[in-house]
């Protein structure tokens, strides 16, 4: 009986695992038809209104929304609503977020492609169903494709339903709608805009900017101006608002590129180059149908800094205007802060685009020119030498005597007349001399440097206050200190100016660093041969294969370093030599200068000797190294000389022997060293090593 229940019981258990198979292989199925279904987008119906299918039917197109016979979107439209579905597909809502869900894919269910987006562009939106329930297959999906329009004119659009697998081709895989998209450069009739309440269309009229570019030259703002306020009107009886997108603001420099900032680049008749090239950019892209900015800067701006603010500050809605003159707000402004950074002139131009933008009005652009700062056009000299008079000079022109001065070679009369020579290696510091008789003008004392190249090297202003020789004269230095850090040369600019917004012209020159110091000299005590070294170049009596020679007499040669001409003191590390043959001579470096030191004269110098010794018979080559301290960056002095050593052979054989009594000599301290250190047994077993090496010495190998 147990048995019996026992497999009635597993009959039952099997035959429930056996339905419950069969249930999962039949909604696998019914999934895999469903997912069939979607990659072939075969039931795909998409329609104007919900529930419509006058788009697509069944998969396919209708007329109307064909490549030859597309939809026409107006200017006025920039946005089209469909509406999506799979009936009889029996796709589950998971399918179906799969299809319409951007995330589906690296592209997106559906993408919209532009036959030339500069003209107009398009992207969509998948959103949920009316009722917000997927519940069913034939519930519609809303697909928005917003329209953004660049210029006037027309493009071809198409917009493309995919299914789950986007890298199927197939017609039954794609589903594609044209679209025909309009884009126009309609005036926005009734937008006006204005400085203040009294004048609220002198910017703007009926759309129209009556602050052109071409016209901007006769709009300057001065450096007193900080703030600019804007405010927007609709004009009565316009039938509706008007949305205004964010301004957009593009400043162009205008004084970029003129010869050291000069006082021609203050003038307005210097600007208009610029201006010009500007204003023809702005003509062909009005001919194409772009009324905006350019979608990128012109050019790098350093000049100033632009913010707009205010309620329009952002965009907004304008409303129309029930009774004229109208009443302005602060919702209804626009707010232009313009902060100066540098002195210049640049054109600034601010885009006010009702939104969006060509459909179906064009953007409208205001500009103006603004100054920052003054540049010192004149009233000052620079020079490399002194402009200051004597005292006597002084003390003439204080009686009201005549007294001419002395000619500026860089600047005069605030213009270029000369260029800065190069700033030699040796050089640490340079020193430059002003003039000043503008009122309240005084030192350069805001000026800055900048060097730039191969060469790293830091630089600084030391400035030298100024002194007022006569009632209407300052005289002053402005001192450059320079410190190489590598060799090379690096490009060097100094900027004159007296505060943040008055500046002068720019002073170039070049710095070099490293290499080969000119400011050397080093003489000898030879009489045949005096001189080693000439502003840094080596005699070729001293180079590498030297015909000075130390006479076989001599057993020292001196040599004295000194400055070649005013100017750094000369700061030397420990020289070397380096002898050809070590069995012939011995020598080392004695004198001030044996290691290292300062040479800061141009007629006493500092020395150093070379001291040498034969040892043995033969010619030497002897080479002097002294380096510079500031390692890495100069190269050292070096020179060399030859010396002859002419022995006996008795001296010879002594210099021998005593060679190898001073080897044993330090073979019998180490033996005696050890033997100390090891101690105990170790002890009688090391003199014993010691006994048996003396025993057997010869007898002429012993050591007196």
């Amino acid at each position: 009986l147990l048995l019996l229940v026992g497999l009635v019981l597993a009959s039952r258990s099997v035959g429930v695992a056996a339905l419950s198979l069969d249930r999962a292989a039949v909604a696998a199925d019914a999934d895999a038809d469903a997912a069939a279904a979607l990659e072939s987008l075969a039931t795909l119906q998409v329609g104007s209104f919900e529930g419509e299918a006058d788009a697509v039917r069944g998969g396919l197109a209708q007329a109307g929304w064909l490549l030859d016979a597309p939809a026409e979107v107006p200017a006025t439209e920039s946005l089209t609503r469909l509406w999506a579905s799979l009936p009889g597909s029996g796709a589950t809502s998971k399918h179906r977020l799969e299809l319409f869900s951007i995330a589906s894919s690296p592209v997106g269910a559906l993408d919209v492609l532009s036959s030339d987006p500069t003209v107009a562009a398009a992207s969509t939106r998948i959103g949920a169903p009316s009722n917000d329930i997927f519940d069913s297959p034939r519930t519609p999906f809303p697909v928005d494709i917003t329209y953004t329009c660049r210029r006037a004119g027309s493009v071809r659009l198409a917009a493309r339903f995919h299914g789950r697998l986007r890298r199927m081709s197939t017609s039954a895989s794609k589903v594609e709608l044209w679209i025909n998209k309009h884009c126009s450069a309609r005036v926005r009739e009734g937008l006006s805009v204005g400085t203040s309440a009294e004048a609220l269309a002198d910017v703007v009229r009926d759309g129209v900017s009556l602050w052109s570019t071409d016209t901007a030259i006769r709009r300057v703002l001065p450096a007193s101006v900080s703030h600019l306020q804007l405010f927007f009107t609709l004009g009565v009886g316009q039938s509706a608002s008007q949305h205004m997108d964010t301004p957009r603001v593009v400043i162009t420099r205008l004084d970029r590129n003129l010869k050291g900032g000069s006082h021609d680049a203050s003038q307005p008749r210097f600007w208009k180059r610029r201006l010009h090239a500007v204003v023809e950019m702005e003509t062909q892209l009005r001919r194409s149908g772009d009324w905006g900015l350019a979608h990128s800067a012109r050019d790098s701006n350093d000049v100033l800094t632009v913010r707009v603010g205010g309620g329009l500050g952002r965009g907004g809605l304008l409303e129309a205007a029930s009774t004229w003159p109208p009443s302005v707000s602060a919702a209804s402004a626009l707010n232009v802060s313009l902060e100066c950074i540098n002195p210049g002139v640049a054109l600034v131009e601010i885009e006010l685009a009702p939104y969006p933008a060509y459909q179906p009005y064009r953007p409208v652009v205001v500009s103006f020119i603004k100054h920052c700062g003054t540049v010192v056009s004149g009233g000052f000299d620079i020079a490399t030498r002194s402009l200051a008079p004597s005292a006597a000079a002084a003390a003439a022109a204080a009686a009201g005597a005549l007294v001419q001065t002395a000619d500026a070679d860089l600047i005069r009369d605030g213009g270029l007349v000369g260029h800065l020579p190069g700033v030699g290696a040796e050089t640490s510091a340079l020193t430059l001399h002003w003039r000043s008789w503008h009122d309240g003008l005084g030192a350069p004392s805001a000026s800055t440097i900048h060097c730039a190249g191969p060469a790293n090297v830091s630089v600084s202003l030391l400035e030298t206050a100024g002194s007022e020789a006569e009632a209407s004269m300052v005289y002053g230095q402005q001192v450059v200190h320079f410190e190489c850090h590598s060799p090379g040369a690096a490009r060097c600019t100094l900027r004159l100016a007296w505060d943040a917004l008055r500046r002068g012209p720019e002073i170039q020159f070049r710095k070099r660093c490293g290499g080969v110091r000119h400011d050397v000299d080093i003489a000898s005590n030879l009489k045949a041969h005096p001189v080693v070294l000439l502003q840094g170049q080596v005699d070729p009596s001293w180079s590498a294969t030297p015909s000075a020679e130390l006479a076989a007499g001599l057993d020292s040669a001196s040599f004295t370093v000194l400055r070649h001409s005013a100017g750094d003191r000369i700061r030397l590390a420990t020289p070397s030599i380096t002898i050809s043959d070590q069995h012939v001579l011995r020598a080392h470096i004695e004198g001030p200068l044996a290691s290292g030191g300062v040479v800061d004269s141009a007629t006493g110098g500092a020395e150093l000797q070379v001291v040498t010794e034969c040892i043995g018979s033969g010619t030497s080559h002897i080479q002097v190294a002294v380096p510079f301290a500031e390692a890495g960056l100069f190269k050292p002095l070096s020179f060399a000389f030859t010396k002859t050593c002419a022995m006996s052979r008795l001296k010879e054989e002594q210099h021998h022997v005593a060679f190898l009594a001073l080897g044993f000599l330090m073979l019998g301290g180490a033996l005696v060293t050890a033997t100390r250190l090891c101690g105990g047994g170790e002890g009688g077993r090391k003199r014993t090593i010691s006994a048996s090496i003396a025993s057997r010495l010869r007898p002429d190998e012993e050591l007196s």
